[in-house]
């Protein structure tokens, strides 16, 4: 079981691994370093290795901007993981963590070289997190656990879906993170000291990755970047639903934007009749970015920068100012948590469904 590979002990509002925190702090600073060097290596040498190429539809990037830098993030981290592990163990969190998502990041920058199809990106995901799975809960199947496996790949994908303009997937890991963190060292939730190592992990390679494209984007984090994010806080995430640290409904709540906009922006193609797992650019933040770069008359790369840097601040003020006060509701209230899922997510799907009608009845054009 789960319980088996966390330790029993929990922390909050206390510091993680007292008295070994200043390794942890060097540790993830050198993260942060090691993913700018090695975005920097993948950006100069992206158009030798074939990682400058015309972007998927579902994009807004530049067809000459490279991308593929998720790997080097996935790099730093089973780096900088292997590094917390010589200091103090992660209790068998590290290993199938490391796996997973190194080889969901190398599934992810194949398919930015090469694109694959879309049925052979989810059978290999669908092993990866199937076979992650299994290790950890080995000889135990269950409907609950076929259920998981398939809201996991659903979290990998549609993280993979909002990568489609600058910083949204990127941000969207720091707000994460540093959420966890805080709400962890200010004992409004509980968790055992390895996650908070991991998260600090994540936001220290998304900080080197933002670095590096500061003060405009020059290189992507592509597939690469979105598989091995969206399975790592997924497969995290899972590990604290089993292990009862966290409910369901936290996840549900805290990644509300990305729940949302990307299922019911599926539901739509679908009943639509459209070809639903092509990529496309109908997600509401897509729409949004794109109606304020139609407002310009100028489409010049600055105006298409601000357009995304706006809707980012936008989606994380939706986190920080509703999502995340539910959340942690979620957990001190449990007896509440359906009507809290409820009061979350339905403000979210009447403004995702009003963004798609307005850009339909407006802008048609964005929807050829």
């Amino acid at each position: 079981m789960v319980e088996q590979f966390t330790r029993n002990e929990k922390v909050g509002g206390s510091t993680p691994l007292s008295g070994t925190i200043m390794n942890f702090i060097i540790i993830s600073v050198c993260c942060i370093f090691i993913t700018y060097f090695l975005v920097m290596l993948l950006h100069q040498c992206a158009d030798r290795i074939g990682l400058v190429a015309p972007p998927q539809s579902h994009h807004f990037h530049d067809p000459l901007m490279a991308h593929g830098a998720g790997i080097g993030m996935a790099i730093a981290f089973l780096g900088g993981a292997v590094m917390s592990m010589l200091i103090s163990s992660l209790n068998g969190l590290g290993w199938p963590l490391l796996c997973g998502g190194l080889a969901m990041s190398a599934l992810g920058l194949g398919d930015d070289i090469h694109p694959l199809s879309p049925l052979l990106r989810l059978i290999v995901q669908g092993g990866i997190v199937a076979g992650v799975m299994l290790f950890i809960q080995p000889f135990v199947l269950s409907v609950s656990l076929i259920m998981a496996l398939f809201v996991l790949l659903w979290w990998v994908n549609l993280t993979n879906f909002m990568d489609g303009i600058n910083g949204l997937v990127a941000w969207q890991g720091i707000y994460f993170s540093m959420s966890i963190l805080g709400l962890s060292m200010s004992g409004l939730i509980t968790l055992p000291p390895q996650f908070l190592i991991i998260y600090s992990l994540l936001a220290a390679v998304i900080v080197g990755f933002l670095l590096y494209n500061r003060p405009t984007f020059r290189i992507f984090m592509g597939d690469a970047g979105g598989l091995f994010l969206g399975y790592t806080y997924g497969i995290v995430a899972w590990f604290t639903i089993e292990g009862s640290w966290l409910p369901l409904s936290f996840w549900l709540i805290i990644g509300g934007v990305f729940w949302i906009d990307s299922g019911w922006t599926l539901f739509w193609r679908v009943v639509n009749g459209e070809k639903w797992y092509r990529p496309h650019r109908q997600h509401a933040y897509q729409l949004l970015s794109d109606m304020l770069i139609a407002r310009q008359e100028n489409k010049s790369a600055l105006v298409v920068h601000r357009s995304h840097s706006r809707v980012c601040i936008l989606y994380i003020l939706v986190n920080l100012l509703w999502l995340l006060p539910l959340a942690v509701i979620s957990v001190r209230a449990p007896l509440w948590q359906f009507w809290l899922l409820a009061l979350a997510w339905l403000p979210l799907l009447f403004t995702v469904w009003g963004v798609r009608y307005y850009a339909m009845r407006h802008h048609p054009s964005l929807f050829a």
